[in-house]
Formats: structure tokens, sequence, C-alpha cells
């Protein structure tokens, strides 16, 4: 069983439909294993109904790219290394284990 945690915060943009979900902290337990927490990095998740955001538009303006993740998929490969992770590979390299840390 794997288990995921975070701090989520979600945003509702004004005068528009689109919001943004906010994950800190994001922790990843499975029986058996130590606690991983992705520290020092926030993910954002924008959710919009047509065109990029102004938020969008902030984010890579501050030079903040989208990348495709799943809490669960990474959490699964930094865990079960049994398991094939050649999707979030990259993920898991440039953005994931640069910023984990063991949990008490």
């Amino acid at each position: 069983m794997l288990t995921v945690a975070y701090s989520r915060t979600t945003l509702v943009l004004e005068h528009s439909l689109d919001r943004a979900t906010v994950d800190n902290g994001a922790t990843w337990s499975a029986d058996g294993t130590e606690s991983l927490t992705l520290r020092g990095l926030t993910l954002i998740e924008t959710k919009t109904s047509g065109p990029p955001s102004v938020l969008d538009r902030a984010l890579w303006r501050a030079g903040h790219r989208p990348v495709t993740i799943s809490k669960y998929c990474t959490g699964l490969a930094l865990l079960r290394t049994e398991l094939p992770a050649n999707k979030w590979h990259r993920v898991l390299r440039r953005h994931v284990i640069p910023n984990l840390a063991l949990s008490d």
C-alpha cells in the first residue's frame, strides 16, 4: 500500500473559472519503507477552462514550464524500485530526487 500526503491550497482566479492547486510537503510512504518528503518544491497545477490563464503566463515569465507529474506514480517509482519507472525517470531525476528528504 502506498500513502501520499500533502498540504493543499486551492486558488480561484478572480473574474474567471480558472483555478489552481498548490501542494506542499508531498510525502510518500509504503509498508516497510521509510517515508520520503519533497522539500523546497511546490507542485502547482493550473486548471483552465480555455486558453492559458493569467497564472500560467506568470509562471512561464518566472521560468517555470509545465511538467507532467503524478504524485502517486512518482511515489511508487521511488519506493518500489522493482517497478518500471521509465515514464517518470526524467521528472524524478530533475525535480523530485534533488528535493527529497527522509521523514521522521
